[in-house]
């Protein structure tokens, strides 16, 4: 029996806060996704859907038989439905042995979190149309007046309830850091030391701040929607765990014909205060030899990355030193394609290049092991990846960085850079600020340790 997608439009216009609040506010399993960028017309997809977490040795097996299961006929557009997941970094422990190997940390308390969406709507920006989605059997079997009963509870909901005011209140937050500057600095001067020693070549430091903050999980969402737009932006609600993305880095797309993208996202300078002064930083990134040194470590690395999965004459470099511009930022992004090989799918394009390049250093096995001795804690669900598995077996993973994570009562933030034999140390102290300032703005942090 096939399973398909059914639609219905909603009869009045809305947005994507309305649906929120009218619909989702009190769900604790929760998906709103904001979509926008030059080959999408901007959208939003909110939907509540069913949690599984996902851990062991078998997790990536377990989520390939979970994809299957919410796979759906094909349809000519893409379907707002399938499955959200979020990957933690730890995750790095599985895929980086060879299976026969493999086991789990004794330490490892970070599942694989997946909400497996069978009803969504979504949110045309430009006209307001929103359309119910509900996954089902084939005509004759589908519940239509169940699925019409469900579209008018929306309409009603949608219809009584105002939403609250946009206006963020100010938060008072307070931060503390997991290591001091100075620590930060001792970690640098090992990568420094490792890659003399031929150990590696680059090597991703990284650290966390804890936040203190008034601000729910939606109102960070709202604020950063409107400040701090970017190409991957949500809130995702994961049981006792929320976390608010503003992602600017793809970490694998993977389109219906088999061609598999990765944009990695290497070399950073801040917005400048004036327009000249943004477009001398612009060009310094540019034209940085480190930048572009550090950039193209790896995009070798993950170029042979998708050779263990792609066809050996499909792997090329589409696109190499491009500067992109964020609120905050300028970032340094290079562009690697490849077409799946035959026998391969999206999980073993996820076993092969997770962690991402980019989140680690090269060579990424050695770089992994050293940075676990260094860094004083684990990263959980930072410098991991999240985004949809769509029911077309299609995929879309950002990397989870520009992201607070909402959980225990606090907020936490991952941060940090790639470092390399020729890092001028005070620039790397810098760039970890630079990295977290729009998320620690948002949350009430007037004062930042790293500048």
């Amino acid at each position: 029996m096939a399973i398909r997608a059914f639609r219905r439009e909603l009869s009045a216009p809305t947005t994507a806060e309305q649906v929120f609040h009218a619909v989702f506010s009190s769900d604790d399993c929760l998906v709103w996704v904001d979509v926008s960028g030059p080959s999408k017309p901007p959208h939003s997809v909110l939907g509540r859907g069913e949690l599984h977490e996902l851990s062991g040795p078998d997790a990536l097996e377990d989520l390939r038989r979970l994809w299957v299961a919410n796979a759906l006929e094909l349809e000519k557009e893409r379907v707002p439905l399938g499955l959200m997941v979020v990957l933690p970094y730890d995750l790095s422990a599985l895929t980086l042995q060879h299976p026969g190997e493999w086991r789990v940390p004794e330490d490892w308390d970070e599942p694989l979190r997946v909400v497996a969406l069978h009803q969504s709507i979504s949110v045309d920006w430009s006209s307001g149309v929103a359309t119910a989605w509900m996954r089902g059997d084939d005509e004759e079997d589908f519940d239509h007046e169940e699925f019409d009963h469900y579209v008018r509870r929306v309409e009603k909901a949608l219809a009584s309830r105002a939403t609250p005011t946009s206006d963020v209140p100010q938060p008072a937050g307070r931060a503390r850091w997991r290591d001091t500057p100075p620590a930060y600095r001792g970690m640098i001067a090992s990568a420094r030391e490792a890659i003399r020693d031929g150990e590696a070549y680059q090597l991703c430091v990284t650290t966390q701040v804890t936040v203190d903050s008034d601000l729910s999980d939606w109102q960070l969402h709202s604020l950063l929607r409107r400040v701090s737009p970017a190409p991957h932006q949500a809130l995702l609600r994961l049981g006792g765990v929320s976390m608010v993305s503003a992602s600017p880095e793809t970490f694998l797309h993977l389109d219906r014909d088999r061609t598999l993208t990765t944009r990695p996202i290497k070399g950073t300078r801040p917005r400048g205060e004036s327009e000249e002064d943004d477009q001398r930083l612009m060009t310094e990134l540019l034209q940085s030899e480190k930048e572009q040194a550090e950039n193209l470590m790896i995009v070798d690395l993950m170029r042979n990355d998708f050779l263990q999965v792609c066809a050996v004459d499909s792997v090329r470099v589409a696109g190499l030193f491009e500067v992109e511009t964020f609120s905050t930022v300028h970032q340094l992004v290079s562009t690697v394609t490849g077409v799946l090989d035959e026998g391969y799918d999206g999980i073993d394009a996820l076993r092969a290049c997770f962690p991402a390049g980019s989140m680690t250093g090269a060579p990424k096995s050695r770089a992994v092991r050293l940075l676990t001795e260094w860094e004083s804690g684990p990263r959980g669900i930072y410098s991991g990846a999240w985004g949809w598995l769509h029911p077309d077996l299609s995929m879309e993973l950002a990397m989870t960085i520009r992201t607070a994570i909402f959980a225990d009562g606090v907020v936490r933030i991952g941060t940090g850079g790639g470092i390399t034999w020729s890092s001028q140390v005070d620039e790397e102290i810098a760039e970890v600020g630079h990295k977290a300032k729009s998320l620690l703005e948002a949350l009430g942090v007037s004062t930042i340790a790293y500048s």
